[in-house]
């Protein structure tokens, strides 16, 4: 245990702190203690309990931070810095929430509110908050920094293995995590002590006769658990079956021998990693199965400036890119993966080439033994790359549905409804003190939804060995950009598919008097624009009553395919010169926006649209399920076939809505 102290006073930096991170309070919250007026959770972040922690030196030891008043330092948590992550994923995207200044609560454990991202900035953590709320997801670590030269090694505390006791760390972030290492925090909201958030959404300790509050016996609570109906025994038996079935042990004979021995929920959660551990045939992992380690400043660096680096090599610009990735750009994608495999902790002298690629595409765990390196940090640097690659070239692809349709984002999985314009009765004159009568309306809607639409990129063991990062980026970009083309594809499908409406008439029809067929129509100019517009601005919706209402639309877009893009570009330039009145083209006409699109041409390549302002008339929408907006990327859980697969997609749907704010000329 000596060889312990010495490394941490080995990794001190100038300001004298060593970081442990990931020291665990387990399940820590339930739904019961979401408020959702405030939009904030309470987390207990550690419940003093002694945790096993397993560092890159041989010898496993115990972890024992102070929860007596005074031993935490939460100057973060006022200055409102202190962050609610993901996994100890220090990136700026794994932010979820912020400390609340002032709910820190020393008693009966120490706990803390914080504000949760609503909605998430960031994609990939909708469903993490969405767990949170609904208590699926609940355990917590807290990563600390060690303050106190008060520390103090026990001998021999417990399996033959030492303790080291540190009385007094500050809290540096929580992070979610869903396998945490210690059981033997409680429901805070059922917790004597505390309380629901006030008006400022602020968690405090009531204060409310607390001279006759009976001191809290932190042992009792310790032992007891979780206060409320729940029975001392049954909380036990409780926590040590959900510690057995995150860690996916099935054996139930193990597991109800563990309750029956009467061992507390943390030893038990240690017999069951020990037990994971002998079955995996490797020591488990100080991160991905005991997160309480010390904070180690280059494991997940490393790995964000590897995937920066390769995004570099493909010659996409980064603007936040540092030094030290422009550095390791230069390196080859096995030299890269070296580097992210050694700052895990794995020792890569004696491995090959070959050795480096399989153990970045394979997954191998028996060659990750020993270091703090779990599959998730190797994934999540390709992850990373195809994202970065993939995301600009969806930004960059051609696409101008946006500027002419509607956008509603859809409830997923669900569809939503869209209100058309809808009539109204017309205004009554009120007498002199009456009251105005009840309207009436004539509610028109169509059903939107949403598809996901995707395909799987892979990159293989021979990509990497071969230093293919061309193929890769070329890859990610085409991925990106045609997710980008099938939201322009779905989109115009609604103008040139002419769908049926909810009134079983189809989208252009002589009933909606928006459509000029075949044989009867023309190219635009003065003539056929004029009766566009006029058609579009004398649209009329049947009152209730029965009457017709005038709905004067704005004409707003031209619609066009790239056929009749040199003949509209000649008719509404100012150089334009007509040879008779009826050629003049008027300034409203000149006001239209021209939009050119190859989409069309492919189903006509004369056809024509005028679309109203949409802010009048949703002719067409189109939108993302929520929480799911733009172009999503994620990783294939299956890692068997020897290649890393990622998905591409995304989650999107166009719907023809109201005729009205549409018309169609069929240019011949």
């Amino acid at each position: 245990m000596s060889d312990v102290r010495e490394m941490l006073d080995g990794l001190r930096g100038d300001d004298g702190l060593v970081t442990l991170a990931g020291a665990e309070a387990g399940v820590s919250f339930e739904p019961s203690s979401y408020d959702a007026d405030s939009n904030t959770i309470r987390m207990q972040i550690h419940g003093g309990d002694a945790v096993i922690r397993r560092p890159f030196f041989e010898d496993p030891f115990y972890l024992r931070l102070s929860v007596e008043p005074g031993a935490i330092d939460t100057s973060r948590l006022e200055a409102g810095t202190l962050p609610l992550i993901v996994d100890h994923d220090v990136s700026s995207n794994s932010v979820i929430g912020v400390g609340v200044p002032g709910s820190f609560l020393a008693e009966p454990f120490p706990s803390i509110a914080f504000r949760l991202d609503e909605p998430p900035v960031h994609d990939q953590n909708f469903n993490v908050i969405r767990k949170l709320k609904s208590g699926i997801l609940r355990g917590v670590s807290v990563g600390a920094t060690w303050l106190s030269e008060d520390t103090s090694v026990q001998r021999d505390y417990k399996d033959g293995r030492d303790a080291l006791n540190v009385s007094r760390w500050a809290i540096k972030e929580l992070s979610v995590y869903p396998v945490p290492a210690s059981a033997t925090a409680s429901v805070l909201s059922d917790q004597p002590g505390a309380s629901a958030p006030n008006e400022e959404g602020i968690m405090t300790d009531p204060k409310t006769a607390a001279e006759e509050q009976t001191p809290v016996d932190k042992a009792k609570l310790r032992d007891e658990g979780r206060q409320g109906g729940v029975t001392e025994e049954r909380q036990r038996a409780e926590h040590i079956r959900s510690a057995a079935k995150l860690a996916g042990i099935e054996d139930v004979e193990y597991v109800d021998g563990l309750v029956k021995e009467g061992l507390s929920a943390a030893d038990a959660s240690t017999k069951i990693l020990e037990k994971l551990a002998a079955d995996r045939g490797n020591e488990v992992d100080s991160r991905g199965v005991a997160p309480v380690s010390v904070e180690q400043p280059h494991a997940k660096t490393v790995a964000d400036l590897a995937a920066d680096a390769i995004v570099l090599r493909a010659g996409v610009n980064l603007a936040d890119a540092t030094d030290d990735a422009r550095r390791m750009a230069n390196l080859s994608l096995l030299s890269i993966g070296r580097e992210v495999l050694r700052s895990g902790g794995v020792n890569v002298a004696n491995l090959s080439d070959s050795g480096i690629a399989r153990a970045q595409i394979r997954m191998e765990r028996a060659q990750l033994a020993g270091g703090g390196m779990t599959t998730s940090d190797l994934d999540s640097v390709y992850a990373n790359v195809v994202s970065k690659i993939a995301a600009p070239a969806y930004m960059d692809a051609q696409a101008t549905f946006e500027a002419w349709a509607s956008r509603v984002d859809v409830p997923h999985p669900y569809s939503t409804k869209i209100i058309r314009m809808s009539g109204v009765d017309e205004l009554e004159e009120i007498p002199e003190g009456g009251d105005a009568p009840l309207g009436a309306f004539g509610d028109e809607y169509e059903d939107h939804g949403v598809k996901h639409y995707g395909k799987m990129l892979r990159i293989t063991e021979e990509m990497i060995m071969g230093d293919q990062v061309g193929l890769i980026a070329q890859r990610a970009a085409k991925m990106g950009s045609a997710a980008r083309e099938k939201q322009d594809v779905l989109a115009y499908a609604q103008l040139t598919s002419n769908p049926t409406l909810s009134d079983g008439i189809a989208l252009f029809h002589a009933s909606h008097s928006n459509y000029v067929a075949a044989g009867a129509g023309a190219a635009p100019s003065q003539t056929t624009l004029g009766e566009a517009i006029k058609a579009m601005m004398t649209q009329t919706i049947t009152r209730p009553d029965g009457s017709e209402q005038i709905l004067s639309l704005v004409p707003r877009y031209l619609v066009i395919p790239i056929s009749l893009m040199t003949t509209v570009e000649a008719l509404m330039s100012q150089l334009y010169v007509p040879t008779a009145s009826t050629g003049v083209i008027t300034k409203r006409m000149r006001g239209l926006e021209v939009i050119v699109s190859p989409r069309l041409d492919a189903t006509s390549t004369t056809a024509w649209y005028l679309l109203a302002d949409k802010v009048q008339a949703n002719a067409v929408a189109y939108g993302f399920a929520n929480g799911r907006p733009g172009i999503q990327t994620g990783s294939n859980e299956d890692f068997a076939s020897g290649a890393l697969e990622y998905k591409v997609g995304i989650w999107f749907g166009a719907t023809a809505c109201d005729f009205r704010g549409a018309y169609y000329n069929a240019g011949v």
